[in-house]
């Protein structure tokens, strides 16, 4: 007589449950959607209003993707992409980071090692526009929407800021 826990059924959700795969699935998921967009992107002599389409396209397969992963495998609602509140909680992340921003920047031309020395025309901006929402969306996913949850779920908030930090660091720093 066989029973559930020897079942291959079972056998394999244990093991898709698995933190560690789940955060290697998750992770080559997510990077197999920011590369193929960036080759499509880069196959392609797209405007720049165009190559932002391209971007939120990206943005919304892996956020599909996430929620799909999130909903049949680990069997929970995805509260961290809930709706309630999250144009107070995005008003102040902009504002803080924005805030941050100018902060380090006040710093570094308080010590001279920053000078303004003109400005540009700001068609510039939409130009590089692509490049901030996908750096910025798929960053914050791989690293605090997947590494940091998962790791905090097996080892606690210390362990998962420290390790998603170094994670971060490390990435940063070959960039």
């Amino acid at each position: 007589m066989s029973t559930l826990i020897n079942s291959p059924k079972s056998m394999f959700t244990t093991i898709i449950r698995f933190p560690l795969t789940r955060l290697v699935i998750l992770s080559a998921v997510l990077f197999y959607v920011y590369v193929s967009g960036h080759i499509f992107r880069g196959q392609y002599s797209l405007g720049p209003i165009l190559n932002v389409v391209v971007v939120l396209w990206m943005i919304g397969i892996a956020l599909a993707l996430y929620v799909g992963f999130v909903k049949a495998v680990e069997l929970r609602p995805v509260s961290e992409l809930s709706l309630p509140g999250m144009g107070k909680e995005l008003g102040l992340g902009l504002l803080l980071g924005a805030g941050l921003y100018t902060l380090c920047i006040i710093i570094m031309m308080i010590f001279g090692v920053y000078h303004i020395e003109g400005l540009n025309d700001w068609s510039l901006l939409l130009g590089n526009l692509w490049m901030g929402l996908s750096s910025g969306f798929f960053e914050e996913m791989l690293f605090r929407g997947i590494l940091f949850r998962i790791t905090q779920e097996v080892f606690g908030s210390w362990v998962a800021i420290i390790v998603s930090s170094l994670a971060f660091g490390c990435y940063a720093h070959y960039q």
